[in-house]
């Protein structure tokens, strides 16, 4: 990772969605870094304020909570924070971790989209 340059870091998405989201992102930004965690311990070296995190709305083991909503309540409340967002097809999910401080995130189904290009977009220039 390079310091100043935006990572996309993708927080605990299953393998197979991890290389979708991975692939669409490339194809809509170019040759951007991305980078897939599934524990807090591999998350932690990439909070830094220049990176985004995409943050699936349920995680699996190796985080303090199984909810991304709370995962993103909890990095609120720390220092170098990085923008955030759910990736959910779900509208509430999408309402409540806005409302937990993400920016507004897409769903699974958006992934290669225009309205992923223009949520990733808006996530590195904030």
């Amino acid at each position: 990772m390079s310091a100043g340059k935006t990572t996309f870091v993708l927080v605990g998405h299953a393998e197979s969605d991890a290389a979708g989201l991975t692939k669409a992102i490339k194809k809509l930004l170019g040759d951007v870094p991305v980078e897939a965690v599934d524990d807090e311990s591999t998350l932690t070296p990439l909070l830094a304020p220049q990176n985004v995190l995409l943050i699936n709305r349920v995680l699996d083991y190796g985080f303090p909570t199984a909810s991304g909503i709370e995962l993103v309540k909890e990095l609120r409340a720390g220092e170098n924070i990085p923008a955030m967002m759910i990736i959910s097809d779900a509208k509430d999910a999408q309402t409540k971790a806005v409302e937990a401080g993400a920016l507004p995130g897409f769903g699974k189904k958006d992934a290669g989209t225009e309205l992923m290009k223009q949520r990733l977009r808006a996530a590195m220039g904030r």
